[in-house]
């Protein structure tokens, strides 16, 4: 299963700009996601800025792994999706920055699924070389109603 970002934004509530997966490479529903993000110098991110930066912060890294286990959230179970995504908590070790002009792979593994979230582990690289090892725990909350 391949997902591009129009139906990624069925899936997540982000759009453009703050969506940062640009495509579902591989999905194994209930196990694995590799997500491809493209890190270009038309990212909202280094427009405008008072210094020039080269490479992709911290925080859009995290921000795209969970976006990715999100995906596979969402994807493992039809059930699952509807209501208001969360990040729970993370535990990240960042071992370099991806510089302007790389590609992010972002390979993600479910854990544990449960009702109402799931756990997952990440593993981000740079044009193969290691990015970040990130931990994550993320899920939906159902709208009350």
């Amino acid at each position: 299963m391949l997902l591009n970002q129009d139906e990624l934004t069925r899936i997540l509530p982000q759009t453009y700009p703050f969506l940062m997966i640009d495509r579902i490479i591989e999905i194994k529903k209930g196990e694995s996601l590799t997500a491809i993000k493209n890190i270009t110098a038309g990212e909202w991110v280094f427009q405008d800025q008072p210094f020039q930066i080269s490479h992709l912060p911290e925080p859009f890294i995290i921000e795209a792994a969970a976006q990715a286990a999100l995906v596979l959230y969402a994807v493992s179970d039809d059930s699952r999706g509807n209501g208001i995504k969360f990040l729970g908590k993370v535990k990240s070790e960042v071992h370099d920055l991806p510089l302007l002009g790389e590609t992010l792979t972002i390979q993600v593994e479910l854990e544990k699924l449960m009702k109402n979230l799931g756990i997952f582990t990440s593993r981000v690289e740079a044009d193969g070389r290691r990015i970040a090892d990130i931990n994550l725990i993320c899920g939906v909350m159902n709208h009350a109603g």
